[in-house]
C-alpha cells in the first residue's frame, strides 16, 4: 500500500487506472501491483469514469447538432435545385 502523502506520477494514475477500466484486474490488485492506495485508486477511477461519460454526452451533442445541420443542408440544396430547374426553364 502507498504511504499517506506520497505524490504518485500522472503517468503511475493513469496506468493504474486505465488497468481497472480495462477489467483485467480488480482494484484491489492494481492498487498493490502499483503500490497505490485502494482508496486513492478508486477516486482516481471514478473521476476518468465521469470524464469519460462528460466526453460521450459531448459527443451525443455534438451529433445532434451534425444531424441537425444536415437536415438543413440537404433541404436547402433541394430548394436550390428547385430554382435552378425552374430558372433553366425561363431561360430557354
Amino acid at each position: 500500500m502507498g504511504k499517506p502523502g506520497k505524490r504518485v506520477s500522472d503517468e503511475l494514475k493513469a496506468e493504474a487506472v486505465r488497468l481497472v477500466l480495462d477489467g483485467n484486474m480488480s482494484t484491489k490488485a492494481v492498487a498493490e501491483q502499483c503500490g497505490v492506495g485502494y482508496q486513492s485508486l478508486c477516486s482516481w477511477v471514478k473521476t476518468e469514469k465521469l470524464r469519460l461519460k462528460s466526453v460521450d454526452n459531448g459527443l451525443v451533442e455534438e451529433n445532434e447538432r451534425l444531424k441537425a445541420e444536415n437536415r438543413e443542408l440537404k433541404m436547402e440544396r433541394e430548394i436550390l435545385k428547385k430554382a435552378a430547374a425552374f430558372f433553366a426553364k425561363e431561360s430557354r
